[in-house]
C-alpha cells in the first residue's frame, strides 16, 4: 500500500497563529543553554511546549474552527 498524501487545505485565522505562535517559541529557544536554566525557568518552558502542542494538535485535527 502506498502513501498518498493528504491534500492540503487552507488554514484559517485561528490555524495560522497556533502555528505562528509554535515557531515563535521555537525562535526563542533555539539558542538557549538548557544546562544554565533554573527549575523554575524549566517547568515555564514546559508549560509553554505544552500549550503550543495542543495548539499544533488542534490545528491537524481541524478542531481549530
Amino acid at each position: 500500500m502506498e502513501n498518498v498524501p493528504a491534500p492540503r487545505r487552507e488554514l484559517d485565522e485561528t490555524a495560522r497563529r497556533h502555528i505562528a505562535v509554535a515557531r515563535q517559541l521555537l525562535v526563542e529557544t533555539d539558542d538557549l543553554d538548557f544546562s544554565e536554566l533554573t527549575q523554575n525557568d524549566l517547568c515555564r518552558l514546559v508549560g509553554r511546549y505544552e500549550v503550543v502542542t495542543a495548539m499544533l494538535i488542534l490545528t491537524v485535527e481541524g478542531g481549530d474552527r
